[in-house]
């Protein structure tokens, strides 16, 4: 009868404890600004910061938390050694963001990391036209990243609706695609943080906050067109023929020449 008893007890006792162990930051942004090309996110540079048919800020940008141990001190554009955590979206406020799922509304579990545990965190930001979908996005993220602010680059998402996705403000639809590089959005990846992790009832030590992560600029990636990609193909395909019957005619007997 004791070992009865004493057995649901012990499973009780793991249980908590394992929930206890779990690791969890606050993922949000209401003093920090973030920025498109050193413009916070509202107006010219950050034309995708509005509602269809409407002037208050929409979903319109997504945020991704990533995380690494505290030996990955570098993140470049391949991402290599972070892990996706969880996704959030811009607030009402301009240059604003957040992001939950902790019991009380107001943390990010960072799973495989405890509640005692410290880790490093970046954040990656982009414009709601590339979808919001994490995976997409990064299938197609841009693996040599723009050096500074007002500059450009290439990726190869292939779900974009720039210049416009259908029903924006018309005033901000013309100014999209500021580069005339055709359809495109607008992506960053932010600094480096070193935060400690704190337990499901808080209080989050905060991925933006109290200049945690002191940077987060996001700059326009140009895609691109359709027929551009398939005239490189075409013209790939056609060198690689020339040079199988450059290799065919080499390999006849006499050159081949009838």
């Amino acid at each position: 009868m004791k070992k009865t008893v004493a057995f649901p007890t012990l499973l009780l006792a793991a249980a908590t404890l394992a929930s206890a162990q779990n690791g969890y930051v606050g993922f949000f942004a209401t003093t920090q600004v973030i920025r498109t090309n050193s413009v916070s996110a509202a107006g010219y540079a950050a034309a995708y910061n509005g509602a269809p048919g409407s002037s208050v800020p929409g979903v319109s940008w997504y945020y991704e938390l990533l995380v690494a141990p505290t030996n990955q001190t570098t993140i470049n554009g391949t991402l290599s050694g972070w892990t996706a955590v969880f996704e959030g979206t811009n607030t009402p406020v301009a240059g604003r963001m957040f992001g939950a799922n902790s019991p009380d509304g107001q943390g990010v579990l960072v799973p495989g990391y405890n509640s005692t545990a410290t880790a490093n965190f970046a954040v990656v930001g982009w414009s709601s036209n590339l979808g919001s979908d994490w995976n997409s996005v990064f299938a197609g993220r841009p693996l040599s990243l723009v050096s500074s602010i007002g500059t450009h680059g290439q990726a190869s998402w292939s779900n974009t609706s720039a210049p416009a996705p259908s029903g924006w403000d018309a005033t901000y639809a013309s100014k999209l695609d500021v580069f005339n590089l055709g359809p495109g959005g607008w992506y960053g990846i932010s600094s480096i943080a070193t935060i400690p992790l704190a337990a499901s009832a808080g209080p989050y030590n905060q991925v933006f906050e109290n200049n945690a992560i002191t940077s987060l600029n996001l700059n326009y990636y140009a895609v691109p067109e359709p027929a551009s990609v398939v005239l490189l193909g075409l013209g790939a395909a056609s060198l690689l023929i020339l040079r199988r019957r450059a290799h065919l005619l080499w390999a006849t007997p006499h050159g081949g020449l009838c």
